[in-house]
């Protein structure tokens, strides 16, 4: 294991440069190219170039708790990138040492479905650990970007873009949805809310809707009896405290 990661059968080879070791790796979850520095105190970054990169994300602590004032940054390119269940797709990052911890100076990641980009910083102070994370989401399948990032589809649309400023108490991990706190935004096109109970008072609103009037002079009644509720645009600000959002 390496960094609480489980690497599980790899092959590993490596070579000294001059300034530098390069390690070639080769397993099921982990395979590309590694320049780790020799003297790391000296130039505290990792270069990156992987084929594929996939991370544990357990809510467990590592056997030893880690101190992101102690890692190097890393310089990272992977043409597949998934953390648990999340499939980001091809990524890029720049993540710098700290003297507060890793500062991600940016990242950039594309699937089919979506396109996403961002910085953020994982930053040790008085009260502990901190994690932050400025996002900006992009989507032409937003059902299949939700299945992507490890969520149950509930909204299918033609369009989508979220744009999001959180943190969360503690370090990157599989549980940082529990805690999450600060502001999100939302726009999406041409879908349907897919998990509306039948009946409820969504279908209501919407067969008494004005602005649905064409729709039903047309006699079309679909979004009350097919699947969800169709909409034409959805907009939305949300406050995010402590994992639960709140909107008007």
């Amino acid at each position: 294991s390496a960094f609480g990661q489980q690497l599980g059968s790899t092959k590993v080879t490596a070579r000294r440069r001059t300034d530098d070791w390069q390690f070639e790796l080769d397993s099921n979850a982990i395979a590309g190219t590694l320049l780790v520095p020799i003297d790391l105190a000296r130039d505290p970054q990792v270069v990156a170039v992987m084929r594929r990169l996939y991370l544990n994300a357990s809510d467990a602590p590592p056997g030893r708790e880690i101190d992101p004032r102690e890692l190097p940054g890393v310089q990272l390119h992977a043409d597949e990138f998934g953390i648990g269940q999340r499939q980001l797709g091809r990524l890029d990052a720049e993540v710098l040492s700290d003297p507060l911890g890793l500062r991600l100076v940016s990242f950039e990641s594309a699937t089919d479905s979506f396109s996403a980009q961002g910085s953020g910083g994982w930053f040790v102070g008085s009260e502990g650990d901190t994690t932050r994370l400025a996002v900006s989401v992009t989507s032409t399948n937003v059902a299949k970007m939700l299945d992507q990032l490890g969520f149950t589809p509930f909204v299918e649309a033609a369009a989508a873009e979220v744009t999001a400023s959180v943190y969360w108490p503690g370090r990157p991990s599989g549980a940082w949805l529990d805690h999450v706190s600060g502001d999100l935004a939302l726009r999406a096109e041409k879908g349907s809310l897919i998990d509306v109970t039948p009946g409820g008072a969504g279908r209501a609103i919407g067969l008494l809707s004005i602005s649905a009037l064409p729709r039903r002079l047309a006699l079309d009644f679909r979004d009350l009896f097919n699947r969800g509720l169709v909409f034409d645009e959805i907009t939305a600000d949300f406050l995010v405290v402590d994992g639960n959002a709140y909107t008007d």
